[in-house]
C-alpha cells in the first residue's frame, strides 16, 4: 500500500498530461480528511480537479494512472514555527 499525494507533481504523470489534456487516476483508496472512499476515481483537468467518483469517464487521450492498492490525500501543510531566544 502506497500513499500519494495528489498534485500537479504525482510521480508517473508526463508534463504534457498536466497541461494539455488532465490525467486520471484510478482505483485509488481516497482520504479527504474526513472520510475514506474506496476504488475511486480524480480526474484532473487545466491543474483542477475536475471530478471524483467511480468509473469516471474522460475524455480520449486523457492520461490514466493505475492507483489500485495506493491512497490519496489532500496536500498536508506543516505551518509550525519554532522561537529561540530573543525573537518576537
Amino acid at each position: 500500500m502506497g500513499v500519494l499525494a495528489l498534485s500537479l507533481s504525482v510521480p508517473g504523470i508526463p508534463a504534457s498530461a498536466r497541461t494539455a489534456r488532465g490525467f486520471v487516476v484510478r482505483h485509488a483508496r481516497i482520504f479527504d480528511g474526513r472520510r475514506t472512499l474506496s476504488a475511486h476515481d480524480v480526474w484532473v483537468d487545466g491543474g483542477l480537479i475536475r471530478a471524483v467518483g467511480e468509473r469516471l469517464r474522460t475524455p480520449p487521450g486523457t492520461t490514466e494512472v493505475d492507483a489500485k492498492g495506493d491512497t490519496l490525500l489532500p496536500g498536508l501543510i506543516d505551518a509550525h514555527t519554532h522561537d529561540w531566544g530573543d525573537s518576537t
